[in-house]
Formats: structure tokens, C-alpha cells, sequence
């Protein structure tokens, strides 16, 4: 017997992200560049819901709202005569 389900969430998928860096000319006569970056990036999830109308309600999908965090950094040293 095929169940009819009604599926409901709350929002879209919202990303945010920043990025921050710097860097220094601070050995002139070397050409020696140190440098520094850092970048984040948010998505936060919508929670999601299935209901089975008719029949089982077995394989309907459940899911709480959540957030997820990826970070990457960068440190160098440039070079540029």
C-alpha cells in the first residue's frame, strides 16, 4: 500500500562567511613579505519533517536545524625582489 507524505522545513539553507588577512613589507631590503589569512564560512541547516497521511510512517525523514562551521588559515612568508 503506498503512503502519501507531507514533508514541511522551517527555512532555506543560509550561508555566512567572513575573511580576514594582512600582511607587512617589514624586511625592505630582504623582500621578505610575512602574511597571514583566516576565512570561515557558516551554513546554517533548516530543521526538516516528514508525516505519512496514509500508511506506515516508517521511512519518513526527520531532521533537527543545525549549524556548520569549515575554517582554513593561511601563514606565509613572501618573497619579492
Amino acid at each position: 500500500m503506498p503512503a502519501f507524505v507531507r514533508a514541511s522545513c522551517t527555512s532555506c539553507v543560509k550561508p555566512n562567511g567572513g575573511l580576514a588577512c594582512t600582511g607587512l613589507r617589514c624586511w625592505p631590503r630582504f623582500g621578505l613579505t610575512p602574511y597571514a589569512a583566516g576565512q570561515f564560512t557558516t551554513f546554517d541547516l533548516p530543521a526538516y519533517a516528514e508525516q505519512a497521511l496514509v500508511g506506515s510512517g516508517a521511512f519518513a525523514l526527520n531532521y533537527d536545524a543545525k549549524s556548520i562551521t569549515g575554517t582554513r588559515s593561511d601563514a606565509i612568508v613572501r618573497y619579492a625582489w
